[in-house]
């Protein structure tokens, strides 16, 4: 959902309601996911976009979203309504649009565009907030999700890479913000999708939150501290050898061009150049030495060192964005 979407629905929109839905619906929610319709009456996961914040009083809607680049349009609207006829008047004008359902901790606002029904599905959030203070500024943290250990690093005041423990890593702009009493962690990819993380608590090394899907996943942030020294033994230009395959990909296509290809790496204390012909792509990168890994920063890549010696050196990784599995590349010093 766009960013100026929801403020225009929010403005325009006619809630058949019940005077006891009304005590159900005051309190604060979040935008959680949405359901798209298709023509067999499928529902299938929208596209999510900006999260947006509600808080319903007695007789006034506030409409917030969580934007933290400079260049998104920020959504900070107050709108005045009251009950009448079993309907939702908003600013003393009665519109059409919104159906409105509450289910346990869900409202479900369900409307028509361009002829395709859509939910947006709201969570409730705890009727008490909690100022929480928490400042991760260059700090390291693990968290299980979905089953998955990931490394989190807040390398600076503004961007934080996340990663599992085999490559995939993402890059995310980040804030903490206070609303209305309760503190999120706000993370925003570069394209323009917002995921929210309620901060419950914060005790010594561990930070408690919630992830307001379907199911308000518990997540704990726990402090992981890490020796960041990048090794001297790497410095240097390193000449590809020879590729092995750990494991045979099940769909085989041919790109243009692929980073996988390269030639050699030019490994320099502020930075790692893969040289592809005619190419050549540079990256900042950090060494992570418990885990014995570095992480191209540019490359949004994550490469696991296997062996290292005077004239050798073996690297486990997947450098190209068409191939689903980790090689092992074997270098030998120029």
């Amino acid at each position: 959902m766009t960013r100026t979407a929801i403020t225009t629905i929010l403005l325009s929109f006619l809630l058949f309601i019940s005077c006891n839905t009304r005590s159900k619906i005051e309190g604060a929610w979040i935008e959680s996911y949405t359901h798209y319709f298709d023509e067999d009456s499928i529902a299938h996961r929208g596209f999510k976009g900006d999260e947006v914040f509600l808080k319903f009083t007695s007789d006034s809607i506030t409409c917030l979203n969580f934007e933290i680049l400079k260049n998104y349009k920020k959504i900070d609207t107050v709108v005045s309504y009251k009950l009448k006829d079993g309907k939702i008047i908003l600013a003393n004008d009665s519109l059409n649009g919104f159906d409105i359902k509450i289910e346990k901790d869900s409202m479900i606002l369900s409307t028509v565009v361009n002829e395709q029904k859509r939910n947006i599905i709201f969570k409730k959030l705890p009727e008490q907030p909690t100022r929480i203070e928490w400042n991760p500024t260059g700090k390291m943290y693990t968290d299980e999700f979905d089953g998955e250990l990931r490394y989190v690093d807040f390398i600076n005041d503004s961007i934080l890479y996340m990663n599992d423990a085999y490559r995939d890593v993402n890059m995310f702009y980040w804030q903490v913000k206070h609303l209305d009493g309760y503190t999120f962690l706000v993370l925003q990819t570069p394209m323009d999708t917002t995921e929210v993380v309620l901060i419950n608590a914060v005790q010594k090394d561990e930070v408690y939150a919630t992830i307001y899907n379907e199911n308000n996943d518990t997540i704990i942030f726990k402090k992981y501290d890490e020796s960041t020294k990048k090794r001297s033994q790497l410095f240097g230009t390193w000449n590809l050898h020879y590729i092995e395959e750990i494991k045979k990909e099940t769909d085989s296509f041919s790109v243009p061009i692929s980073k996988n290809t390269l030639e050699k790496l030019e490994i320099r204390k502020d930075s790692i150049t893969i040289f592809n012909k005619p190419f050549t792509y540079p990256s900042t990168w950090k060494y992570y030495q418990n885990r014995n890994q570095v992480l191209l920063f540019d490359e949004e890549k994550l490469i696991h060192i296997v062996k290292i010696s005077k004239d050798s050196l073996v690297l486990e990784m997947n450098l190209s964005e068409y191939e689903q599995y980790n090689k092992r590349f074997v270098f030998t010093r120029e």
